[in-house]
């Protein structure tokens, strides 16, 4: 008995620790209509990852920016090397996060962004994922398990995947996300 009231409150323990993402977040709010989210991150951690989001509640001044960032660093070489098709690191434009399930959420047209670090051997690469209802509703459901930035895969640890997935649910449930409609101007023809 004695046992199993120890599972029972180490259990509430976890529960309580698992929910304590939120208070990780940064907030920031101006004028009590702009309001900023970010995720903990560290640039020295490999691999990066910070979710932000910010959005104005003034109607007139009304935008929603929600955003999920992903850094590796590679070998200076890996920028360089040529692929079998000839092609080089810097022309690849992929991005693909596998889930812990499995499935998988695929951009095959990317714009990657490289940093020569100061550690001259090495280049950061980070892509930055626009959010939409559909891509933020599948990373508040599923933990991610690796990503991958122009055929450079990184695995992420079964307690950073918690922690990104809790941060994600925090900046989400902050404003409705809602998808951003570009509507056709008949004039111009697109």
């Amino acid at each position: 008995m004695k046992y199993f009231l120890l599972l029972i409150l180490g259990g509430l323990y976890f529960e309580a620790g698992a929910q304590d993402y939120c208070s990780k977040v940064k907030k920031q709010v101006t004028n009590q209509t702009m309001f900023s989210y970010e995720s903990p991150y560290d640039t020295t951690t490999v691999p990066v990852i910070k979710i932000s989001r910010s959005f104005s509640s003034d109607p007139q001044l009304e935008f929603d920016n929600f955003s999920m960032s992903f850094s590796i660093y590679s070998d200076l070489q890996e920028f360089f090397k040529k692929n079998p098709d000839g092609a080089g690191e810097n022309e690849l434009r992929k991005f693909t996060i596998e889930f812990d399930d499995k499935s998988k959420l695929v951009e095959d047209s990317i714009t990657v962004v490289y940093e020569q670090n100061n550690d001259v051997q090495l280049m950061l690469r980070t892509y930055t994922m626009d959010l939409n209802v559909k891509k933020s509703n599948t990373l508040s459901s599923k933990k991610i398990a690796k990503f991958t930035i122009s055929n450079v895969e990184r695995t992420i640890p079964a307690d950073s995947a918690a922690a990104y997935m809790g941060y994600f649910k925090c900046i989400k449930d902050t404003h409705k996300v809602e998808d951003k409609v570009v509507e056709k101007n008949p004039d111009e023809g697109w």
